[in-house]
């Protein structure tokens, strides 16, 4: 147990005073209330805890006032080897509680135990909507004292519902193709090429190796048509054929979601140097998304670097409006 005046640190052992602490800690935040349609969600976050309370490789801690024994904070964490990950929007703490040390006592022990059993890394994301940075500045400066720093670059979500979506009509010269044509491989061809053609690219994506290197690039995009993301037919991926030559491609899938309404998700979309500007990546994203209101998506999101600005712009064209900041931090234990 870690004790820290009048608060008190030890391993959860009961999930309803857990989860009752926990939504009585949340309750005053955007998505508890709101339950945006690409964010957080309080009835998925509790379905996720409650299936893992208990089970090996989750820590949930509780902290209590140490006379009166009232449960005031918790804490959450998964861990796999060397690396745990701190759960969204914690540690949280009851309001009464908020300018005590129970968030800290609660981080220092989590980290006391993973080093103990051997964790050599620790992140934690934030997520805000984008009109709000505010809204974490108190967890960015808390998490900032206790080590952590920014592990990549920040990125973005986009969102846009499919309500009256028009159907596109093809840049001349160019033809539609679907994913039974094209090997993983190939489509990681296209992708790293695209990622990766100028400095400018290579500075904003250079992170992340699912879009810059070719076995990794190939790995995802094979889980995603075996379905390992969520619902993925080849028809979910559309390949722009210019001159009987790929130029350009966009992938999407349907994750499952007991919780919110149903949301195809885009990416990865790329499109080789010599084939922009003519209008084809709108085309293209247009496709999918027609794809996806007929699957029965009434709502479609995508990610990006936050540096990407072109990107950015593409996704606006097509409808999307900018949803959500996300922040990666990590510290080495």
């Amino acid at each position: 147990m870690y004790r820290d005046g009048r608060i008190e640190v030890d391993f959860a052992t009961d999930w309803d005073q857990y989860s009752q602490a926990w939504k009585t800690s949340m309750q005053h935040l955007y998505w508890y209330k709101e339950s945006p349609v690409f964010d957080y969600n309080k009835d998925e976050e509790l379905d996720e805890m409650r299936s893992d309370f208990g089970r090996p490789g989750n820590l949930f801690l509780v902290a209590r006032h140490s006379q009166s024994n009232e449960l005031v904070g918790v804490l959450g964490l998964r861990y796999k080897d060397v690396m745990a990950r701190i759960r969204r929007w914690e540690p949280a703490v009851v309001p009464e509680f908020r300018n005590t040390q129970a968030a800290i006592a609660l981080l220092e022990k989590a980290l006391e135990h993973l080093i103990s059993i051997g964790v050599k890394r620790i992140g934690y994301l934030l997520k805000h909507p984008i009109d709000s940075p505010e809204i974490v500045e108190e967890l960015l400066t808390r998490y900032g004292d206790l080590g952590f720093e920014h592990a990549r670059p920040d990125s973005v979500d986009l969102v846009m519902s499919l309500d009256n979506l028009n159907r596109p009509e093809a840049p001349l010269g160019v033809q539609l193709d679907t994913g039974e044509s094209y090997t993983s491989e190939d489509l990681a061809s296209i992708t790293v090429k695209s990622f990766t053609s100028t400095p400018e690219e290579q500075k904003i994506h250079g992170f992340d190796k699912t879009v810059t290197e070719h076995i990794q690039a190939t790995a995802l995009l094979q889980r995603m048509a075996e379905g390992f993301y969520g619902h993925s037919p080849d028809v979910f991926r559309k390949i722009a054929v210019v001159d009987g030559v790929p130029a350009g491609f966009v992938g999407a899938f349907i994750p499952e979601s007991k919780f919110k309404p149903l949301t195809g998700i885009i990416g990865p979309m790329a499109m080789l140097p010599d084939f922009r500007r003519r209008g084809i990546a709108l085309y293209l994203v247009n496709e999918i998304l027609n794809t996806l209101r007929g699957y029965g998506c009434e709502y479609a999101a995508v990610g990006t670097p936050a540096a990407n600005m072109g990107a950015i712009r593409l996704y606006e064209k097509a409808g999307f409006k900018l949803a959500c900041r996300i922040i990666n931090l990590e510290k080495d234990l």
